[in-house]
């Protein structure tokens, strides 16, 4: 389980059933095999849960959410239909709940120094729970010097591309899976580097990749809630500008964008908040 290696649904509901609890398979089909075919062909139904029936509530596992954290399912399972194996159940299908749901979110805090001579140097401090935490609590527990670089990269690497990276610690790697972990890496530049403040998005609408004869939806799988606090300080005095305030909306996603430049100090924030669901064929 702590590997993430083999049938580890098949092993959470072997344990369960050893252990006198009522637990079910529930198999959903992915949206490739949607809809599945009357009666169930388990080639259509191969995505496997485990529900454990108790009497505080049900307990859920879903095998490819790393760190050991339950009661919290991949959003893009969330109100699907399941069918129930392996137990006795009133009805043979079952709805997955929306687990999870709004507990995956990133707190990204940027302080950045610019100084006369061009280098750039600061911190990055992130406050990660959820799917996101587990995924890089393992990583970091288990991580050589080697591959806590490699992490900090995957990151900050898309917004930061240019500049040096290196981890500086972190705070929560021992805490419970449900727990925040906080990751802290330096940032240093030198002149002559350009780096993005990922404040670009400033509309919706564009469609990517359009195709007339286009017939399969597309499942948009993210429901995550990233906001991000920058603050980038000059030794130099910053040449006066306006940046608009920018709110977006999507059935898929909400944004929101607020920057102020004031004397050697770009201060901005934003915030992207990502829904699952079903993408119709023209409209991507």
């Amino acid at each position: 389980l702590r590997n993430q290696r083999g049938d580890r649904a098949a092993l959470v509901f072997a344990i369960a059933r050893r252990a006198g609890e009522d637990a079910c398979l529930v198999r959903v089909a992915p949206l490739a095999r949607v809809p599945a075919k009357s009666p169930p062909d388990p080639d259509d139904w191969h995505i496997e849960l485990v529900r454990i029936r108790q009497a505080q509530g049900d307990l859920w596992f879903d095998p490819a959410i790393e760190g050991g954290l339950l009661d919290h399912v991949r959003p893009a399972l969330r109100g699907r239909e399941g069918l129930l194996v392996g137990c006795a159940a009133d009805s043979p299908t079952i709805v997955v709940p929306p687990l999870g749901e709004g507990r995956d979110r990133r707190q990204i805090t940027v302080r950045l120094r610019w100084t006369a001579t061009g280098e750039v140097e600061g911190t990055v401090t992130e406050v990660l729970q959820g799917m996101l935490a587990g995924v890089v609590r393992r990583w970091a527990t288990d991580a050589k010097e080697q591959s806590r670089a490699e992490l900090v990269r995957n990151l900050g690497g898309q917004a930061l591309a240019n500049l040096t990276l290196d981890w500086q610690g972190a705070v929560g790697l021992e805490g419970a899976p449900e727990t925040p972990l906080t990751v802290t890496y330096r940032v240093s530049g030198r002149p002559g580097q350009a780096f993005d403040l990922t404040l670009f998005a400033e509309s919706l609408g564009q469609t990517y990749g359009s195709l007339v004869d286009r017939r399969s939806p597309l499942l948009f799988a993210s429901a995550l809630d990233v906001a991000v606090d920058l603050e980038v300080s000059s030794d130099l005095p910053l040449a006066p500008r306006n940046w608009p305030e920018i709110t977006l909306s999507h059935p898929q996603l909400d944004y929101h964008r607020q920057v102020r430049v004031e004397a050697n100090t770009v201060r901005a924030s934003r915030r992207l908040r990502t829904r699952p669901g079903i993408v119709a064929p023209a409209d991507y």
